[in-house]
């Protein structure tokens, strides 16, 4: 493929206008011309209007429902409005790296694939709720791109041993909008669970041969006080963004899961892929399901970064074992399943990529446009911020992964 081809990202959003128009500032700063930015705005009362009308940039396109609709929802009337190219959702919160559409559509055209993942960079704002985490920014210093095989990684998701944002992901790529339409076609829609992000991930990957991975981060994912995803399995303090969540009329859980999502990405997991069986997708994994294999994966997760989190996990495994005739999960003793060298392992596997943790507070920086420019200037020149370092250090010392890593090996 030699032509560039064509872009769209879309910003699903409502009531976020103190995010949104940072996140629109790292999008119109692209100087890729064969791009498209729709703001889909799912009836805010705030100024989001007139955030997106600020902007004057011929490739921002401004859509809204004329009705309040669910997440999964919104995502689908948004996405209808791509009919070719390929298409990347943006968080409100969270912002592109400079220069990283032509970077995205280089690689798109030098390889011809169907899906781009990336891997990306955070950022937790100000506002986050968890102040231990506040104006941090996390840098990653991997550079190139690899051909993987998508059922090969979709397995090691599905197991635990990889996070579903490893793998194309309306979230974390670029999609050939060919492979929407795929998705679509057996059931007329697409998203068929009530985490898009997370169904995204099984729903392609499980279309697809291979994939292109670029280890650069293209993108930088901010947490908010807002956020979605902190609100469901981040600490306690935003329950008013996961109440408005669960009130709305969406998507019903699978009725094999249990009754509320809980606090397991593995869990969750497990859930969409029950889902994307239904929708007439990876009909090759519906003959291998085991929920053992989710159990697992959640446990794995209650001991190392779901520690808060780790009763409602619990019951979430006892109540899917019940319904599904697990016995051996429906236990009080489920800590003790899964061997503490297993955790372990997926910690180190966390550690081991080159990353800086970055104070954003010391250069003035407060929101995801500044973030994304500091991003590039560290990764491109990291000894000109010699604060990294020791930041890097302290941080580090404080997160959930090292200290399962010192119990592992008998540092209290």
């Amino acid at each position: 493929m030699s032509q560039q081809p064509k872009i769209t990202i879309i910003i699903p959003t409502r009531n976020r206008a103190e995010t949104l128009v940072h996140a629109l500032r790292t999008c119109v700063k692209q100087a890729y011309a064969n791009l498209r930015i729709i703001v889909s705005d799912n009836m805010s009362t705030d100024d989001t209007c007139a955030v997106v009308s600020s902007f004057d940039d011929a490739r921002l396109t401004y859509i809204n429902p004329g009705k309040s609709l669910s997440m999964s929802h919104h995502w689908e009337f948004a996405l209808s409005h791509v009919t070719d190219g390929y298409v990347s959702i943006l968080g409100d919160d969270d912002g592109f790296v400079q220069g990283a559409i032509q970077d995205a559509a280089d690689i798109i055209a030098q390889t011809g694939t169907k899906a781009l993942s990336t891997n990306y960079g955070l950022y937790w704002w100000p506002s986050v709720f968890d102040k231990t985490r506040a104006n941090q920014l996390h840098v990653s210093f991997r550079s190139g791109h690899e051909t993987l095989d998508a059922a090969i990684e979709l397995g090691h998701v599905i197991a635990g041993r990889k996070h579903y944002l490893a793998i194309p992901c309306l979230y974390n790529s670029f999609i050939d909008v060919s492979l929407v339409e795929a998705a679509k076609r057996p059931t007329g829609q697409f998203f068929h669970s009530q985490i898009p992000d997370v169904y995204s991930s099984v729903a392609l990957t499980g279309l697809l041969d291979q994939f292109v991975y670029s280890r650069r981060s293209l993108k930088v994912f901010g947490i908010s006080g807002k956020s979605n995803g902190a609100a469901h399995l981040g600490k306690p303090g935003n329950e008013s963004v996961a109440n408005l969540f669960y009130q709305e009329l969406t998507i019903p859980i699978h009725p094999l899961a249990s009754d509320t999502l809980g606090k397991s990405i593995g869990l969750i997991i497990g859930e969409s892929l029950l889902q994307s069986f239904d929708a007439g997708l990876n009909g090759h994994w519906k003959l291998k399901f085991d929920w053992r294999i989710f159990f697992e994966a959640a446990i794995r997760e209650a001991t190392t970064t779901g520690v808060g989190q780790k009763e409602e996990i619990y019951r979430n495994i006892r109540e899917i074992a019940r319904k599904n005739n697990v016995p051996e999960f429906d236990s009080t003793d489920l800590e003790n399943r899964t061997m503490t060298a297993s955790s372990a392992v997926s910690v180190v596997s966390r550690l081991k990529d080159i990353v800086a943790i970055v104070d954003t507070s010391t250069y003035g920086i407060s929101d995801i446009h500044g973030a994304c420019a500091l991003y590039k200037a560290v990764y491109e020149k990291p000894f000109m911020h010699p604060g990294i370092v020791w930041s890097t250090i302290s941080k580090l010392a404080e997160t959930a992964a090292f200290k399962t890593l010192l119990r592992y090996i008998g540092i209290k």
